[in-house]
């Protein structure tokens, strides 16, 4: 074993129950308005609560690997979100009225069983999550005594008894903390970078280090932390216009594993559930949407959900995914399975050089057709859309060359955009000028080149409401610059296929499972 950092006394905090799903789920919850939200523990369990949206409503929760409902609470909630549920599914903690106040709602009797302070009343609630189903930690800040404060405290439940208390120099959102499958430990980040270990049952931190120091070739955006479900490994996600996914040994605090995607999930910065999540022995699924198959390390297939459900947490399984769908006033939870035996067949035809229009190592054409332009020239749009998707290719070990018995078209248009109020820096004082926006939207088209099979479509669509410009002046000319610089990150949201087979009985990869909204 790979000695760990200095001062770091973190040991293997496994489940104290594992929890065990079936293969195929099968489910139809009626999810009842308002149903924005579905809410699952912080710790491995298979209860979840819905029924309410970020306004509040009446949760109710559910056992979803048995099917059975555990309770509703009696009266409505005020805040939606800011809650938490324990993993046995008895209590829903959600934020009070007052700054610091934390209410204890059960779901056996329906009504509020306990409120406190979390901290002084004058301070803060920033987070909180059950460690375990009679512990509840709570992250507060603000000014006391001359002095700013940041605690993480440890509760009793349902007695509200204060356990441990931490002075921290950091505060943590809840997409900054990872909380142990035993209830043990949490896991904190600051900056994208320093990682800090509270040990919940002790009161003392057991340790601290800096990613740059065990984790290498990591680029981009921090977008997420998740243990695997025996506390093993704790996984981190960094994305920009590619992802990376490292694990990290909570008990030497070194890197174990790491994984480059090409392209980054396309809810990874807004989606309500974990960022990865553990499919048994057949890969990882990131954001609650794209799955990873674990031999290939490939992205090879995305869940493609209405946008009124698509930022929705989900549970994935190693067979498939427990996802809300539905009208707005008929939705429900159902089981949507991961179609795992086409994946498996086109990966061994990929593996084997098999018969493929396009697969990595091969070459394919840019058909590039520009329309309405605000700014900029034809020759000059041309160029940097072939820069562009040179660059989004390139990821999945794919060149573009002329003359190829495959193309992407591509249909490229602008149109006027927002007025946009220009700042000095993103935080920085209004200069009372507007300059507007461009919108961009692109129809993507792969296919043969002689026009007689289309593989592929898709419309990419880009509306900035903010841009950063740098450069001397913002004008229209330099925000429509800047904006050409974004889209290769919007484009890398796009699933390009990487595998187009010949075969009837193949499909290509990364496939889509595509849920409408009247679904």
């Amino acid at each position: 074993m790979k000695d760990a950092p200095v001062g770091w006394a973190v040991t293997f905090d496994p489940p104290k129950s594992p929890v065990s799903w079936p293969e195929s789920v099968k489910l139809n919850i009626p999810t009842p308005p308002p149903s924005d939200r579905i809410l699952y523990s912080a710790t491995p369990s298979t209860i979840a609560a819905f029924g309410f949206n970020i306004t509040g409503g009446q949760p109710e929760a559910w056992n979803l690997a048995t099917q059975k409902r555990l309770g509703q609470l009696n009266d409505k909630i005020k805040d939606g979100n800011n809650v938490a549920l324990s993993p046995d599914g008895r209590y829903l903690a959600v934020k009070g009225k007052e700054p610091s106040s934390m209410q204890l709602w059960s779901f056996a009797t329906g009504n509020m069983e306990k409120e406190f302070l979390s901290d002084e009343a004058t301070l803060h609630l920033q987070a909180f999550a059950f460690s375990r189903p009679d512990r509840l930690v709570t992250q507060t800040f603000g000014a006391t005594g001359g002095k700013f404060r940041r605690v993480l405290r440890v509760w009793s439940i349902p007695d509200a008894k204060l356990l441990h208390e931490f002075d921290t120099q950091h505060s943590f959102t809840h997409a900054q903390m990872a909380i142990s499958p035993g209830g043990r430990y949490l896991f904190g980040i600051h900056g994208a970078n320093k990682l800090h270990v509270f040990d919940l049952d002790n009161g003392v931190i057991a340790g601290h280090l800096s990613l740059d120091d065990v984790i290498a070739d990591r680029a981009g955006v921090f977008r997420g932390m998740t243990f695997s479900p025996d506390g093993r490994q704790l996984a981190f996600v960094f994305s920009d216009t590619n992802s990376t996914i490292a694990f990290l040994d909570p008990a030497t605090g070194k890197q174990v594993d790491s994984i480059a995607m090409a392209g980054k999930p396309p809810t990874a910065s807004a989606y309500a559930g974990k960022a990865v999540e553990w499919l048994g022995d057949r890969g990882w699924c990131l954001f609650g949407g794209t799955v990873i198959e674990r031999k290939t390390r490939r992205v090879v297939w995305n869940l493609d959900l209405h946008i009124s459900s698509r930022l929705t947490a989900r549970a994935s399984l190693p067979g498939g995914w427990i996802a809300q769908g539905g009208p707005y006033n008929q939705k429900r939870l159902r089981f949507v399975p991961i179609p795992w035996d086409q994946i498996n067949a086109s990966l061994a035809a990929l593996e084997q050089s098999g018969a493929a229009h396009l697969s990595p190592g091969k070459s394919v054409s840019l058909n590039l057709q520009v329309g309405e332009l605000r700014y900029g020239t034809e020759p000059d749009t041309r160029e940097r859309l072939a820069e562009i998707f040179g660059k989004r290719f390139d990821g999945d070990k794919i060149s573009v060359a002329d003359g190829q018995p495959v193309e992407l078209k591509v249909v490229y248009n602008e149109a006027a955009g927002e007025t946009l109020q220009e700042r000095q820096g993103f935080f920085g004082p209004a200069t009372g000028r507007t300059v507007q926006s461009t919108n961009v939207s692109m129809q993507l088209a792969l296919g043969l080149a002689d026009g007689s099979q289309t593989f592929w479509t898709d419309t990419v669509v880009y509306n900035p409401r903010s841009v950063t410009v740098r450069a001397e002046e913002a004008n229209e000319a330099t925000v429509r610059d800047a904006i050409f610089q974004q889209l290769l990150f919007t484009l890398s949201e796009t699933p390009i296929p990487y595998f187009v087979p010949q075969a009837a009985n193949q499909t290509m990869l990364p496939g889509t499972t595509r849920i409408g909204y009247d679904k």
